[in-house]
């Protein structure tokens, strides 16, 4: 069932621009993603939505107020192609309203950045069989591989109940992320702080790691401290912080894409209003060194995200999500994407081809993709498997009458070994016939 949230402030201009918030729960779905399909107009079919095909579960949306009731459709992303679409939206629920964002930072997702190796561009291209060889690779965050280091700081401040129960459901939905991505563990590694520690701002829990058991006793740890303390976002962040980008040190993995997520109260600084001391230098550091940062406003209520919110998103190339009191109990951290190149296709225009590249495990591909006479200016899309996508023009040109001539050649050469192996074949064989002659006959044979 999908609810729609009607926001709070200015009124909504009428028509197609009306924006509003869409939450979609997780209902009978088994994956943590629904896909979405709208209604159009114009062909009298349903076509995938246009912005978002595939949505987290328990998260809000941004929809347009004219496609609404019946012109959406959803249903969980799974592998069955008969999965029983739902149409049309339930009115407006106040139970939920507090899980939508009234502004909601979207989530700047890794842009898939396309290097090619060869050819140049403008190259001409003479290769006989009327293909081009293209190689490369496909860059996230402008990147090459597969690396990743991740810090998952928790919120332990507070001592009311709500606090320990804040805190236990950090644990288990950091636990249910160790869990999704087990099978990344030594390219991925990840680490965990706490805070505020024990007589200390923060307390690392563990350095990033690729040893699931090592993860694992550090969470175990991390709820065993209990909650206690006083709220301190900035002293969790600056400690994922000094793990990741260390000032002066050089990072032990350099290729590794370094990312924060950060859990806190909602109701709190950078979510709400309030004292920005030291939060504004950290935002900027972790900016520099190239750090994203996914922060989850805990339990907050759904006021207007305060500006130091937004700016933590907008500089680190990160998020600002809300978890309400009623999703706790989901695997919230599920929103950290950790993406990776998925596929590359080239499309040639002139020839009306795409080839699908092959894509090696750090994202380097090659494709022989084939060539018409004169300038071929391709597109090559990369996608990711967080669903982003780059695209690159390149143009090559193709003579066909060096090719023809390079094929001409290359036969002659062939020929020329050809004749070449027939000569080393005869000799043989005279000397044979002359080895026979030589032989000195039988008496009474048919040669005396």
């Amino acid at each position: 069932m999908v609810f729609l949230c009607v926001l709070a402030g200015p009124a909504f201009a009428s028509g197609e621009e009306n924006r509003i918030q869409v939450f979609y729960p997780r209902a009978e779905c088994a994956g943590e993603e629904i896909e979405v399909d709208v209604w159009d107009r114009d062909y009298a079919a349903w076509r995938r939505h246009p912005e978002h095909a595939y949505v987290p579960v328990e998260t809000c949306q941004e929809e347009q107020a004219g496609r609404l009731l019946h012109e959406l459709r959803w249903r969980c992303r799974d592998r069955d192609p008969e999965t029983t679409w739902h149409v049309g939206l339930d009115v407006f629920n106040p139970e939920i309203s507090q899980s939508c964002e009234v502004r909601p930072i979207a989530d700047a997702q890794s842009r898939a950045q396309i290097h090619v190796a060869s050819p140049h561009e403008a190259a001409i291209i003479k290769w006989k069989k009327g293909f081009a060889l293209v190689d490369g690779s496909v860059r996230v965050d402008g990147v090459e591989g597969v690396e990743y280091e991740l810090v998952i700081a928790l919120d332990r401040s507070g001592s009311a109940p709500d606090a320990s129960a804040r805190l236990a459901a950090q644990v288990k939905a950091a636990r249910r992320f160790v869990a999704s991505v087990n099978a990344r563990l030594g390219d991925l590694r990840i680490g965990v702080v706490a805070f505020p520690g024990v007589n200390t701002p923060a307390r690392v829990m563990t350095r990033p790691s690729a040893d699931r058991g090592a993860i694992d006793l550090a969470l175990n740890q991390a709820l065993r401290l209990g909650a206690s303390g006083d709220h301190a976002f900035s002293e969790g962040l600056e400690a994922a912080l000094d793990l990741l980008a260390p000032a002066d040190v050089k990072p032990e993995r350099p290729r590794a894409r370094p990312v924060v997520a950060i859990a806190s109260d909602g109701a709190s600084v950078p979510f709400a209003p309030g004292s920005t001391s030291g939060v504004r230098e950290l935002v900027e550091r972790a900016r520099s060194a190239g750090v994203r940062v996914h922060a989850f406003a805990l339990a907050g209520h759904a006021h207007e995200l305060s500006p130091l919110a937004n700016k933590l998103a907008e500089r680190t190339h990160g998020s600002v999500r809300r978890v309400p009191s009623s999703a706790l109990s989901n695997n919230f951290f599920a929103a950290v994407r950790l993406p990776l190149p998925e596929a590359v296709t080239i499309y040639n225009p002139r020839t009306q081809d795409t080839t699908r590249a092959r894509l090696d495990a750090n994202g380097r591909f090659r494709a022989a993709v084939p060539m018409a006479a004169g300038d071929n200016p391709l597109t090559i899309v990369a996608t990711t498997t967080d669903r982003s996508r780059g695209e690159r023009d390149w143009k090559v040109r193709y003579d066909a009458m060096a090719a023809r001539d390079a094929f001409l050649e290359g036969e002659r050469e062939r020929i020329r070994r050809v004749r070449a192996r027939k000569n080393l074949q005869i000799s043989p064989v005279r000397d044979e016939l002359a080895a026979r002659k030589s032989v000195t006959p039988v008496p009474g044979s048919l040669d005396d």
